[in-house]
């Protein structure tokens, strides 16, 4: 409560709608991947149906092979209207994504019509071809393209550290 121009103003925090295409949608999203998940993906569910963990293979002949991360899917009241917030669960040495784990920037190229399939074949090829020109992460860019072997190094080694699939 707080005191504007002595009278008292409560508060009240009101509830975000969930809109019923949101629950639909996100419904028949997580069905389609669970029959027929992207090459090296898969979805795993909390308890909130508006937030899923992606799981995603580091895919061969990256310096992220071998590494298993963990990507959590955060999705508001009003998808697939808004993207959903997308982060890395795991430390990743990548130009593309930020020390917090948050992806480059979903909001500016989202379109209603992608999809959580999108999404995470977008992520594999993020994780195959980073983009040094849009970095989060602009010493892991600039060492893209500058010294790759050294990059790769680095990379690897974080995924051998913070992405161990075992």
């Amino acid at each position: 409560m707080e005191l504007k121009n002595k009278h008292i103003v409560r508060s009240v925090e009101r509830p975000i709608p969930i809109y019923p295409l949101t629950v639909t949608r996100l419904s028949r999203e997580l069905s389609k991947i669970v029959r027929n998940p992207p090459e090296g993906c898969k979805i795993r569910i909390t308890n909130n149906m508006f937030q899923w963990l992606a799981l995603i293979d580091g895919p061969a002949k990256t310096p992220y092979y071998g590494g298993l991360f963990k990507i959590l899917l955060d999705f508001p009241p009003n998808y697939p209207f808004s993207p959903p917030t997308v982060r890395f669960l795991n430390k990743i040495f990548h130009s593309n994504v930020g020390t917090d784990g948050s992806i480059c920037h979903l909001d500016n190229i989202w379109v209603p019509v992608q999809t959580v399939e999108s999404i995470l074949k977008a992520l594999v090829m993020l994780l195959i071809m980073p983009i040094p020109e849009d970095p989060m992460n602009p010493l892991a860019a600039v060492m893209y393209i500058c010294n790759r072997f050294q990059h790769d190094y680095i990379a690897c080694m974080w995924t051998c550290r913070f992405a161990n699939a075992d």
